[in-house]
C-alpha cells in the first residue's frame, strides 16, 4: 500500500461528491489522519466505523487494504452520506456495508468481533461514551477521533476510568487547517 494510492482514491471520492453539488457540512479527515488509518488497517480483515459521513475515512481504509471488510454506522442525516455510500459500494464492491440509524440502537443488534473500531460519531459526551462502551468489548483496537473536543475527551476519560479501553497513544495533527487529535487504544477482544 502506498499512501499516494490512498490519497488518489480519496481525491476521486471528493470529486464524485463535488460532481453532485453536495455540500459537506461536517466531518473530514486530515492527510495525516488518513495515513494513520491506512497504516492501522494493513493487517485487519474486519473494521467497524462509527460515523461514515462523507466516507473519506472509509475510502482510505478500503483503499489501503484490498482484503478489508468495513461495517460503517451513520445517522444518514446528510445527503453526502448516501452519495458517498453509493460511490464506495460501486468502487469497492461488497467490502462495505453501511448501517443507517442511531448507534445507541443499531449497534446493539450487530456487534461481532472486529480487528478495530474507529469511533467518529456523535461528539456529545453521552453518545461518544455509548459508542465506545458498546464497541470496545468486541474490538481488538479502538481509535477515537476528535479528542480535541472537550465532550469527546471527557467521554474518553470516562471510558478509560471504566476500563472499556486501555490507552496506548495519543496523536495530533496540529498543522492541519483545523487541528485534530485522536486516541489509539486497546479494546476488550483478544
Amino acid at each position: 500500500m502506498r499512501f499516494e494510492d490512498v490519497a488518489e482514491e480519496v481525491s476521486r471520492l471528493i470529486q464524485n461528491i463535488a460532481a453532485h453539488n453536495i455540500e459537506v457540512f461536517e466531518g473530514s479527515a486530515t492527510p495525516l489522519e488518513l495515513g494513520f488509518l491506512a497504516e492501522k488497517v494493513q493487517e485487519a480483515t474486519l473494521v467497524r466505523e462509527i460515523g461514515f459521513n462523507a466516507g473519506m475515512s472509509a475510502c482510505a481504509m478500503l483503499a489501503a487494504n484490498p482484503n478489508l471488510e468495513l461495517i460503517s454506522y451513520d445517522l444518514g442525516q446528510w445527503d453526502v452520506a448516501r452519495i458517498s455510500e453509493d460511490y464506495l459500494c460501486r468502487r469497492f464492491s461488497d467490502r462495505l456495508q453501511v448501517i443507517w440509524g442511531d448507534t445507541r440502537q443499531t449497534l446493539k443488534r450487530s456487534l461481532i468481533p472486529v480487528d478495530m473500531t474507529f469511533v467518529d460519531g456523535g461528539h456529545d459526551r453521552e453518545t461518544a461514551l455509548s459508542d465506545i462502551r458498546l464497541t470496545a468489548p468486541t474490538s481488538r483496537f479502538v481509535m477515537v477521533d476528535d479528542i480535541q473536543i472537550d465532550s469527546v475527551a471527557d467521554a474518553v476519560e470516562d471510558a478509560i476510568r471504566l476500563k472499556y479501553i486501555e490507552p496506548l497513544q495519543t496523536y495530533a495533527d496540529r498543522d492541519a487547517q483545523v487541528p485534530r487529535s485522536w486516541l489509539w487504544a486497546k479494546g476488550g477482544a483478544a
